[in-house]
């Protein structure tokens, strides 16, 4: 996958063509999620926002909402690679009411910690801290189990 963009491309694609045999928008999504993420480890940032677009708008128009939610954090990811610390905290301030919206506990706590670790890496820890307690928090009020 991050060797050979042309042999990722091409499997993406097949893999995308399935999905929509088979009717499967979620795993649509994951073929133009993986790919973002292909560009993003390349550093071909303006490929991986072109990329974020088209899944945010692809989750969006076919109501994936765990997929929205996904879909800005992939948005964060790309503006970290273009060093933009504040837009990618604006995504993440999107992503995560969505993600509380759901009560999806992977998400909520993806995204808490992608905004405290953008915080502490942007100097301020306060906030990371703030942060990092909200989400202690979350695993304070969950019953112990293999998950937690």
């Amino acid at each position: 996958m991050f060797t050979n963009l042309q042999k990722t491309l091409e499997y993406e694609e097949a893999y995308s063509l399935k999905a929509k045999k088979e009717k499967n928008k979620k795993k649509e999504w994951e073929g133009s999620s993986a790919i973002c993420f292909v560009y993003i480890s390349r550093i071909e940032n303006i490929k991986a926002q072109v990329q974020f677009e088209k899944a945010l708008h692809f989750a969006e128009s076919n109501n994936l909402k765990e997929e929205i939610v996904g879909s800005y954090f992939l948005g964060a990811l790309v503006q970290i690679g273009f060093s933009n610390a504040s837009k990618a905290i604006a995504l993440l301030d999107v992503a995560l009411p969505l993600a509380e919206k759901l009560d999806d506990v992977y998400w909520r706590e993806s995204v808490l910690q992608f905004i405290s670790y953008i915080l502490q890496m942007s100097g301020e820890t306060q906030r990371a801290i703030e942060i990092q307690k909200k989400t202690i928090s979350i695993y304070k009020s969950k019953p112990l189990d293999s998950v937690y």
